[in-house]
């Protein structure tokens, strides 16, 4: 049994080389899978991986956006070479086989379930690269090309544009419940012909990379400081050295915490000097404490 009780019904695995050479294949674990399943499999993925990123590795996540970006634009068919339209030519090499043993495999299981809500169970690599996660999406999509038909393969361009549209309208990505409702949905609403913009008359919009991961949180060079957790940081510091100052780390626990509350993810970087502030303050406040005999820890 798999993702919600359901089962899977079909299976890909995508193998890297350590010089990004990749090769993909599939099986079909239901004797009467639809092609259409294909589609669902590499939306789901793709919103798997932007999950398993998160709202804190901004630069996976713009990377793969982008590149999405630059996918989506494209009515894709038989002939459409997904590594060039991403602009990945010079990076990855899709192969029919990989030379040797020093490769790693990322498996991704389809699961069925009543509802229809489909997704995905995978299992990446234990020393899996973060570039090559990236473009394992744009790989998989090539790779599918292969399996469907015209009309399905307009279903596939248009999902995937749904898909991006959701992403660069500020759906949080990394919350679970998007991760199931965002490919289940551009895929229904592609196949009832409904897309979230006019492609045609947006198509300038369209082309622009995506500049912001999550909920609009700009691009980390955009981002200012937290003051108060940076001064909490400080104070943590200072505590190390001045923690017979009995007053330095109980403001750096201070100021950490106004930080922590204060913390504005789409303006503001720099919390973690807000929690490193906060442990010093409490760690510095304790041994001030041991040393001057208001407590005794043995």
């Amino acid at each position: 049994m798999g993702l919600f009780g359901g089962k899977p019904i079909l299976r890909a695995k995508i193998s890297v080389s350590p010089n990004n050479e990749y090769k993909v294949t599939f099986e079909e674990l239901h004797p009467q899978l639809q092609k259409a399943e294909y589609i669902r499999l590499i939306l789901c993925y793709f919103a798997k991986v932007l999950c398993n990123f998160g709202s804190g590795n901004i630069f996976a996540t713009s990377e793969l956006l982008k590149e999405i970006s630059f996918i989506q634009k494209e009515n894709i068919t038989k002939n459409t070479n997904i590594i060039e339209t991403a602009e990945l030519s010079d990076l990855v090499k899709i192969v029919d086989v990989i030379g040797g043993n020093q490769y790693q495999v990322y498996t991704v299981d389809l699961i069925f379930h009543p509802s229809f809500n489909q997704g995905v169970i995978t299992k990446f690599p234990l020393k899996a690269i973060q570039q090559q996660t990236v473009f394992s999406v744009p790989v998989l999509i090539q790779a599918i090309i292969e399996k469907l038909e015209e009309e399905e393969l307009n279903v596939l361009s248009k999902s995937l544009r749904n898909m991006y549209q959701s992403y660069n309208s500020g759906v949080d990505f990394a919350d679970f419940n998007n991760l199931i409702k965002v490919p289940n949905e551009a895929y229904l609403n592609s196949i009832m012909g409904q897309e979230e913009e006019n492609i045609d008359s947006n198509r300038q919009e369209l082309s622009r990379p995506i500049e912001y991961a999550k909920n609009n949180i700009p691009l980390s060079s955009t981002l200012q400081n937290n003051k108060s957790a940076k001064t909490g940081f400080i104070l943590g510091l200072s505590s190390i050295l001045f923690y017979w100052i009995g007053i330095i780390p109980i403001l750096a626990i201070i100021f950490s915490i106004i930080g922590l509350s204060t913390f504005d993810r789409t303006k503001q970087k720099g919390r973690w000097m807000a929690i490193t502030g906060l442990i010093m303050g409490i760690l510095y406040s304790l041994v001030y404490m041991q040393e001057y005999g208001h407590i005794n820890i043995k």
